[in-house]
């Protein structure tokens, strides 16, 4: 098991690296909650910590894919 905080502070100094505001990250509607935005941040953020920091969480490919493909066709990822 591995603990990581959530990583706000980062994600905010990304977004106003990339020019913009934070409080263009927060959900307007439901209080203090990252919106859509702010979420993908945050999973750019995680997913670059696993893989610098934790590799080991992450697994490997599944040999199968080509068959999946092939059999169920590109579905855009749905």
């Amino acid at each position: 098991m591995t603990y990581i905080d959530c990583p706000v502070r980062e994600m905010v100094d990304i977004w106003e690296s990339q020019g913009g505001q934070a409080w263009q990250l927060i959900e307007p509607v439901d209080g203090f909650h990252p919106n859509q935005i702010g979420n993908a941040l945050i999973a750019e953020f995680v997913w670059n910590e696993f893989e610098s920091k934790f590799p080991y969480l992450i697994p490997p490919l599944n040999p199968n894919n080509e068959a999946i493909k092939q059999i169920f066709g590109d579905q855009g990822g749905y």
